[in-house]
């Protein structure tokens, strides 16, 4: 998914904004991460924690159906095939680049997984509402 929404971004941004137009998408995606954690604990804390399944469903739901909308139709590029998209993963530097992606990805997620625990322990926050 994220790479359909990169690959659009830079193909709907203006010449020359493309990087731009990417880097606007990984900070929400950022972003939506910094305040969804929070706000996931909180709503989990009074409510049932299946309520933030059923919110993220919801609002996926209405953004899925205003992008039918709002995004443009744009046309397909000619199909790559296997062999050689996996050439292009052989090369050294984009190998570089993908390793320090991964791990990038992986700390990332790594800190959103014990943060949490981390301010309940450290801070002595409460794990449950009230």
């Amino acid at each position: 998914m994220q790479v359909t929404v990169l690959t659009l971004a830079a193909v709907l941004a203006a010449p020359g904004k493309q990087g731009g137009a990417i880097a606007t998408v990984i900070m929400g995606q950022s972003s939506a991460l910094v305040a969804g954690v929070p706000i996931g604990r909180v709503v989990a804390s009074h409510y049932d924690w299946n309520v933030i399944f059923i919110g993220i469903g919801a609002v996926g739901l209405l953004f899925s159906v205003l992008t039918l909308f709002a995004i443009p139709k744009t046309v397909a590029e000619k199909p790559v095939p296997l062999r050689e998209q996996f050439k292009f993963f052989m090369r050294p530097r984009i190998a570089a680049y993908l390793l320090i992606t991964f791990l990038w990805l992986g700390a990332y997620s790594v800190v959103f997984t014990y943060i949490s625990p981390y301010f309940l322990d450290i801070f002595g926050m409460s794990n449950h509402g009230g």
